[in-house]
């Protein structure tokens, strides 16, 4: 097709349907006064542009009034949202793309040189994307470019096309995939070459999520968590405690409450379950010596005692807490099996038990009860960890894919296992315990 005819043929027949069609008589015929005064008057100056539009291709020049239809058509599309099939949104987007066209800085003569206006092809991204504009031009191969956009308001894309650096090239196929369409009702389309062989989805899905991911953004949507931190009691935190030796944890507290993305915070907030793991032996063989010099044997016992798989010193480390007091006269077994009802209260043990077996585990939600709950919870909290970290093709990843796919997902970690995290850390620094507290300022060491 020469270019003067994808720029103009479309819009042309588009804009005799709108403003002098049977079937624009028809609907008019269907109108009460008002709008059909409305309707008369708007459709005559489309119709006037219209004209003017088909004198530019007779011509071979670029139509200068793109803005003025645009506007024209945009109020139209606002007062006759019934108008027939297809949507106004084609046009409105067709428009906008030669308003572009006549604007970039390497403005092409509308000649007879012959472009493939079958080059590409319009699809709807079936794994959309959190942008409403994508735009990738292929320096060194046109056909392997890549456009993406949200199809529900035009007009919310408008600025971001205005602002895109696209070629003369680009956007002459752009426009033609687009005239060739029927309409666009699709969440999200992607212009794409044009295989003998049509693409399949998840080739497309594939494609596009890595050229995105290689311009530096993101694919997916974060899930966020904002809620402040369950602490069970802020005014056990006393001067006269002295919390120096929770320096460090303290400063990762600090990120735990900097970030708001679901996972990391949960990633965060185990590095302090972690560091209770390891500090709890050092902490009782302290107290043992009742603040005598460690001597290098003392260091070889204390490294045999924690040199273990990490998920049994997760396990002996709730244990302890299990037995510890939240509040006074409520344990921290107690509360945690509270908590766990009243999840199961909010969502339902079928949803819950769907859970568990998709990330891997062995018991299902009336397991988390009486002395079994130990076992529950120290699974569940090694297993989602393993689950962030780890990338096996065995293993259940967890990402913000399925985070956001899996809303009940998403329930267990919110609702259950980052606030009991944050009760359990607030609580067992904020008061002097013979668990995880330093009886003395210094250790004393000698070889």
């Amino acid at each position: 097709m020469k270019k003067y005819e994808i720029l103009y043929d479309w819009p042309i027949i588009e804009i005799n349907r709108i403003a002098n069609s049977e079937i624009a008589e028809n609907y008019s015929n269907q109108l009460e006064e008002r709008k059909l005064n409305k309707f008369i008057a708007l459709t005559e100056i489309i119709r006037t542009l219209g004209s003017e539009l088909e004198e530019s291709k007779a011509e071979k020049v670029h139509f200068l009034k793109w803005n003025e239809l645009f506007a024209r058509t945009e109020e139209f599309s606002r007062e006759f949202t019934s108008f027939p099939f297809p949507s106004v949104d084609k046009l409105k987007l067709s428009i906008i793309l030669a308003e572009k066209l006549k604007e970039s800085s390497q403005l092409p003569l509308l000649d007879e040189e012959d472009i493939d206006a079958g080059l590409f092809e319009l699809r709807e991204l079936t794994q959309p994307i959190p942008h409403q504009w994508f735009c990738r031009e292929n320096t060194s191969s046109l056909a392997d470019s890549v456009i993406i956009f949200s199809c529900g308001e035009i007009t919310s894309i408008l600025d971001d096309i205005i602002s895109d650096n696209i070629s003369p090239a680009l956007l002459f196929n752009f426009i033609a995939a687009l005239h060739v369409i029927d309409d666009l009702q699709l969440e999200q389309a992607i212009l794409v070459k044009r295989m003998a062989v049509q693409s399949e989805e998840q080739a497309i899905n594939a494609f596009a999520r890595l050229v995105v991911l290689a311009t530096g953004k993101p694919i997916h949507v974060s899930h966020r968590y904002t809620k402040l931190p369950n602490v069970l009691n802020p005014d056990k935190i006393q001067l006269d405690e002295g919390y120096q030796q929770w320096s460090e944890i303290l400063n990762v507290l600090s990120e735990y409450n900097s970030r708001d993305e679901t996972l990391l915070k949960f990633l965060t907030i185990y590095h302090v379950i972690e560091n209770f793991m390891f500090k709890r032996p050092i902490v009782e063989l302290e107290r043992q010596r009742n603040g005598q010099m460690f001597s290098i044997r003392d260091f070889r016992r204390l490294y045999d005692h924690v040199d273990m798989h990490e998920d049994a010193a997760l396990k002996i480390l709730f244990r302890k807490i299990f037995s510890m007091y939240s509040v006074p006269g409520v344990t921290f077994k107690d509360s945690l099996i509270r908590r766990w009802a009243l999840l199961i209260q909010t969502t339902s043990s079928a949803d819950i038990d769907a859970i568990l077996d998709m990330i891997g585990l062995d018991f299902k939600s009336n397991a988390f009860s009486g002395d079994s709950a130990l076992s529950c919870f120290y699974k569940l909290v090694y297993i989602v960890r393993n689950s962030i970290v780890h990338n096996k093709e065995t293993e259940f990843h967890l990402n913000n894919a399925p985070l956001n796919a899996y809303p009940k997902l998403c329930n267990l970690i919110e609702d259950f296992l980052l606030p009991s995290l944050e009760e359990i850390c607030f609580t067992l620094i904020s008061k002097n315990n013979p668990e995880f507290w330093y009886q003395n300022k210094e250790i004393h060491l000698y070889i």
